[in-house]
């Protein structure tokens, strides 16, 4: 269970890192949203 954990924070951090680059400064509103979501 532990690992389950571990693997999906890491996905979401991923996930957060990769809506942040399409945010582009967060000037896009749903890429943003997502940042904020993951």
């Amino acid at each position: 269970m532990k690992w389950i954990i571990l693997i999906t924070g890491i996905i979401f951090e991923v996930l957060g890192t990769i809506c942040m680059k399409y945010a582009e400064g967060f000037t896009k509103l749903v890429p943003s949203i997502l940042v904020f979501v993951f």
